[in-house]
């Protein structure tokens, strides 16, 4: 029986640098997730390969004025899809309302299909040098865990395109200018969003890497409250 608001007593391995540990049952598997700070949630969602402490340097920064949970999961063969239902579930799990998504890397794909597949639970959501689409299927990595590969048939990423379609809720979209574009396909998100997502801030970082969060803290953690704070109940054109 899942455990809908209690928080699980387990061992980590090192404690967060910023925050509190804490865990929570969500569909049979035990998610960490970092807790800091009080009043409006922004979850912060880390791409493949990452944790929880790709936002080492941003979470104080947006604690000082929100509550920020900053989640890690680890499940067998997980899709994007998957991911979002997990973190869904964890909101609902915790009855904290709607909240403000922020996704980094391929953690961008999970932050827009949250957004489209569940409205009622989002209020704003940005991405930071991510990925508007999910990775494509690679059969030679199935069987590794989430944050070693992201498992999406290219089907379902034609369906994602156009499920995206539907997303109402104000978007900042972040990229450096100095970033590998062969690791984000930088040219076709921003085609994306200026066709079919009008309402998305887009602003690109002078100077900026791949990794934002950790090469300019400040600025974004500045660029982040501002959109957070300002009211877009019209769509920015």
């Amino acid at each position: 029986m899942e455990q809908p608001t209690h928080n699980i007593v387990r061992r980590i391995f090192r404690k967060a640098t910023f925050g509190h540990d804490k865990f929570i049952l969500v569909q049979k598997q035990s998610i960490h997730y970092i807790e800091a700070g009080k009043g409006e949630a922004v979850v912060l969602l880390p791409g493949t390969y990452s944790t929880h402490r790709i936002w080492n340097r941003l979470t104080p920064l947006l604690a000082a004025e929100y509550r920020v949970l900053a989640p890690n999961y680890e499940v067998e063969h997980i899709s994007t899809e998957t991911q979002t239902d997990l973190i869904a579930r964890m909101v609902q799990q915790m009855g904290i309302g709607k909240v403000n998504l922020v996704g980094g890397l391929t953690g961008g794909a999970v932050v827009f299909d949250f957004s489209a597949r569940y409205p009622d639970l989002v209020n704003k959501i940005i991405c930071i040098q991510g990925r508007v689409f999910p990775d494509s299927y690679d059969s030679k990595n199935t069987g590794k865990k989430w944050y070693k590969i992201n498992v999406f048939s290219g089907q379902q990423s034609n369906k994602f395109e156009e499920r995206a379609k539907l997303i109402q809720a104000p978007i900042l979209y972040l990229y450096g200018t100095k970033s590998d574009n062969k690791t984000i396909p930088l040219r076709k998100n921003l085609e994306y969003l200026k066709n079919y997502l009008p309402q998305a801030w887009i602003i690109a970082l002078e100077g900026g890497i791949h990794d934002l969060s950790m090469h300019k803290p400040e600025e974004i953690a500045d660029l982040i409250l501002v959109f957070l704070k300002t009211n877009l109940s019209k769509p920015k054109l």
